[in-house]
């Protein structure tokens, strides 16, 4: 049949729809990104906050201003790591306590062998000199090392502390 529609429009009011048309396509296009950039940002954000946690942590125990163990509040892969951090930091710290505590009880056990060894020569060389003092009738002299000889045994056999209780 050949035959052919042709329809005859205004240029204007074809322009205006084009032009409408043209409007809402860019707006979508604006929206959807933005929505993109937006999402993207807040997904990058849950996915990252836990590990700036972590190496926050990490630091904190570097400096050893960590006080408080940090808990996640979920039990993923960076919660399991947060809690093996928490015990390995938990297990250090008491290394480090039982470490001091031992080296306190060294010290002390040195100082009293020191001690021990010390007494007798003191002891022997304090009762030649009171020996002497008698002997030269400076009685008040030996009267006076008696007396400090005698607060010193007291202070050595009670540890070091000035008062002994009756018990």
């Amino acid at each position: 049949s050949g035959l052919h529609l042709i329809s005859v429009l205004p240029k204007e009011p074809l322009k205006a729809k084009t032009a409408a048309m043209d409007r809402f396509i860019i707006m979508v296009g604006l929206v959807g990104f933005i929505l993109a950039t937006v999402l993207s940002v807040a997904l990058s954000r849950f996915v990252t906050r836990p590990f700036g946690r972590l190496m926050r942590n990490v630091k904190a125990m570097q400096e050893n201003s960590y006080n408080e163990p940090y808990e996640t509040l979920y039990h993923d892969e960076i919660g399991q790591l947060n809690s093996a951090l928490n015990s390995m930091y938990g297990t250090i710290q008491n290394q480090i306590c039982q470490i001091k505590d031992d080296e306190h009880k060294k010290y002390q056990l040195e100082i009293q062998l020191l001690a021990e060894q010390i007494n007798p020569h003191l002891l022997y060389n304090t009762l030649e000199g009171i020996n002497l003092e008698v002997l030269n009738n400076h009685t008040l002299a030996a009267s006076a090392m008696i007396s400090n000889l005698a607060t010193f045994m007291r202070i050595g056999l009670n540890c070091g502390n000035e008062l002994i209780t009756v018990e």
